[in-house]
C-alpha cells in the first residue's frame, strides 16, 4: 500500500490519503516480552496447533523463548499498480500469486 500510496500521497483533488478513518500501515518491531505481541504469538500458535490437530506441550515460557530466537525476515515491498477511483483508465498490474507458483515450479523442475 505504502509504494502505491506513500505517507503524503495526496488525490487529484489534493486531499491526504492517509487521513481519517484510513491509518498507513508501519513497522512494529517484535519482542517477545511486550505482552501484546506475545498474545499475538500465543494466539497464532492456539490457532494452528488446532487447524493442524496438534497439541501443544511448551509452557508460555517456552513459547517466548522459541519467538524470541526465531529467525524472520521482513517482508520486501511489492511494486503495483491499482486503480485510484472508478474513473480511473490506469492497467493494474503487479506479480501475482499465480505467477509466483508457475516461477516456482519452473525453477523446482529445473533443479
Amino acid at each position: 500500500m505504502l509504494y502505491c500510496f506513500p505517507r503524503d500521497y495526496t488525490d487529484e483533488k489534493g486531499n491526504l490519503f492517509w487521513s481519517s478513518p484510513k491509518r498507513p500501515p508501519y513497522v512494529i518491531d517484535f519482542d517477545a516480552e511486550d505482552e501484546m505481541h506475545f498474545m499475538f504469538i500465543k494466539s497464532a500458535v492456539t490457532i494452528l496447533s488446532s487447524v493442524f490437530n496438534l497439541k501443544v506441550t511448551e509452557s508460555d515460557q517456552e513459547i517466548k523463548d522459541l519467538a524470541k530466537n526465531a529467525k524472520y525476515t521482513v517482508a520486501s515491498v511489492k511494486k503495483k499498480v491499482i486503480k485510484t477511483g472508478d474513473n480511473d483508465t490506469t492497467q493494474e498490474k503487479g506479480e501475482d500469486d499465480e505467477e509466483k507458483l508457475h516461477k516456482l515450479v519452473k525453477k523446482i523442475l529445473l533443479s
